[in-house]
């Protein structure tokens, strides 16, 4: 037994395992090889396309998925590289082959990567998670930040700043265990976080993802937050011995279109009036979709068009989002950076929970989960806005699991009422002084944007360009600024600030950094057809899909800050300063004239 932290995996017929022990990387190799299943009546098609490739075989019966009964299976032991041909190959054979379709790391590896574990070395990998509820970082996880000057690599550290001539010689001089940088390495024992992911979840977040997903650190990285719960999915089926079904099924319930209207009602939803409002408070459930899926335990085999089945002891779906659900309300209640990192990535999953639930690709997917979940919320928020209308509270704005109401001195018995009613839990996300809620494109009310002042002179921004980071640096800091003179009654300055930065665009007093924006490519560069500025950067730098780029628009579209040459696109800044501020005043004399007299 050995304890470390798991910083790389390559996987090979003879898999390096990277381990990060104390203040030295070890070296683990271990052989891989895969099982697989097919029915024991497929399994002589099997052989007969794929002879070379069998290893072993035995012949069991197991569980596929949710079935009720146990399956005559042939558990097949294949090498990691033929169990890779044999994935290029699936969809050419007329039958299925389980457990092909799957994050392979799962097959060989137990315990979650970036996390200190105890590390059980046989025939796979295994072990236990060290961490606990500890917030923070591990001292030894050597991070590393490291940006581009022209041609140098300057490293980042407690304020001073270092330059290098190559990533490489960073890596052997530096010897990091994690480097934030969008340039790419490929340095075995070194993971690679781009800026955005570091941006949004810091390396706590990053370690708890790893955690919930129990994905391999390079994989971790680029996960989204959906295939973060087929991660998890996968490791908890195959912890229950389950031989997880083909992921390509179509999850679909035919019914008759009255009982589906009947039930699947969708999210409720009041739209604000756009305008200044003062004194507003926000309540929100916690985790409300979550809190419905363990407190009715909602879950793929439970539910139906008739209703949720009773299941013995918990159902696959609570027993998938307890523990992080658990974690995230410890989180939430510490202060300190690396505990809201942590807690901001659990929401993420923990949300995506329940819109995964449902979806067609999802080898589990089960759509009246996503219909009860639905009903139950809505149901809820109805005779929460009933109680609120009992006690005289004026609701400007409600949606999903929130629900912003005027302050009261009977606020703390309307909290009080609706943990007693519902026994979800529920709390005071934020105490505006003032809020500013604006109005969409077409000039019609909007939900998800707003910008709001609290009690305690934290400025909040949802849903607009100033925290977008597509947009420039200089057109974001030019936006909060109006905003932040708005909120502070100081609305006559906007204007002024407005010519401020119009005049440094205009004269050319803007550093590269100001013009940058940032795009993650969605696409490998050979998969786009059309001809958009994203395409074309995509085709011209050869960029796979998840590469995260810094970008200066151009006369002729936008380059990479790396090969910006000093000219920027005024027009397009100017168009964007403009797009900025009108966001803020768009259509509405009411908020125009209260801000501009």
């Amino acid at each position: 037994m050995l304890e470390g932290i798991i910083l790389d995996v390559e996987l090979d017929d003879i898999t390096r395992i990277y381990v990060l022990r104390k203040n030295h990387k070890e070296l683990i190799k271990l052989n891989f090889k895969p099982i697989i299943y097919v029915s024991e009546h497929d399994f002589y098609r099997f052989e007969k396309l794929f002879a070379p490739m069998i290893i072993d075989v035995e012949f069991i019966r197991k569980r596929v998925g949710f079935s009720s009964e146990k399956a005559r299976l042939a558990g097949i032991l294949v090498n990691y590289r033929d169990y890779i041909k044999l994935r290029e190959k699936q969809r050419e054979v007329s039958f299925n082959i389980y457990n092909l379709d799957i994050y392979e790391e799962h097959l060989l590896i137990k315990v979650p990567s970036l996390n200190p574990v105890s590390i059980y070395i046989d025939e796979t990998i295994h072990g236990d998670y060290l961490w606990g509820l500890n917030p923070g970082v591990p001292d030894n996880l050597r991070v590393i930040e490291v940006g581009k000057r022209d041609r140098e690599f300057i490293v980042k550290s407690e304020g001073d700043t270092e330059a290098y001539r190559s990533l490489k010689e960073i890596i052997r001089e530096l010897d990091p265990s994690i480097i934030v940088t969008d340039e790419k390495i490929d340095a075995p024992g070194v993971l690679r976080l781009d800026s955005l992911n570091y941006e949004k979840y810091g390396v706590a977040g990053l370690m708890e993802k790893a955690y919930f997903s129990y994905a391999s650190p390079r994989r971790v990285v680029g996960l989204t937050i959906g295939n973060s719960i087929e991660s998890r999915q996968e490791r908890l089926a195959l912890d229950m011995g389950m031989v997880l079904p083909i992921k390509e099924n179509s999850n679909v319930q035919v019914g008759r279109l009255r009982d589906y209207l009947d039930l699947d009602a969708g999210s409720l939803i009041i739209t604000p009036d756009p305008g200044i409002y003062e004194n507003i408070v926000a309540l929100d459930f916690t985790s409300m979709f979550p809190s419905i899926i363990l407190k009715y335990n909602i879950s793929y085999e439970t539910c139906s068009l008739r209703g949720i089945n009773r299941a013995r002891g918990k159902a696959f779906l609570p027993l998938l989002i307890e523990e992080p659900y658990t974690r995230r309300l410890f989180f939430k209640k510490l202060n300190n950076a690396e505990a809201i990192y942590r807690a901001k990535a659990l929401k993420l999953l923990l949300v995506a929970s329940y819109g995964y639930a449902g979806k067609l690709d999802n080898r589990f997917g089960n759509m009246y989960c996503n219909f009860w979940i639905n009903k139950i919320a809505r149901e809820i928020m109805l005779k929460v806005i009933s109680l609120a209308k009992d006690l005289g509270l004026n609701i400007v704005y409600a949606d999903t699991d929130s629900v912003f109401v005027s302050r009261s001195d009977k606020l703390g018995l309307f909290i009080s009422k609706i943990k007693k009613l519902f026994g979800l839990p529920i709390k005071i996300e934020n105490d505006f002084k003032k809020l500013v809620f604006i109005k969409g494109v077409n000039n019609q009310p909007v939900i998800k944007r707003y910008f709001g002042l609290t009690r305690n002179g934290e400025i909040i921004i949802k849903g607009l360009m100033a925290i977008s980071s597509n947009v420039p640096v200089i057109i974001r800091e030019a936006q909060k600024e109006m905003i932040k003179a708005m909120l502070n009654e100081k609305s006559h300055l906007i204007p002024k600030i407005y010519k401020k930065y119009r005049s440094k665009l205009v004269n050319g007093a803007v550093e590269p950094d100001e013009l940058t924006f940032k795009i993650r490519i969605g696409k490998n560069f050979y998969e786009y057809k059309n001809n958009s500025m994203i395409a074309r950067i995509a085709r011209n730098y050869k960029l796979r899909r998840d590469t995260v780029v810094e970008l200066i628009y151009v006369g002729n579209g936008a380059v990479l800050r790396s090969d910006y040459k000093g000219s920027y696109n005024v027009k397009k800044y100017l168009e964007l300063l403009n797009k900025a501020k009108n966001e803020l005043l768009r259509g509405n004399q009411r908020i125009a004239s209260s801000i501009i007299p």
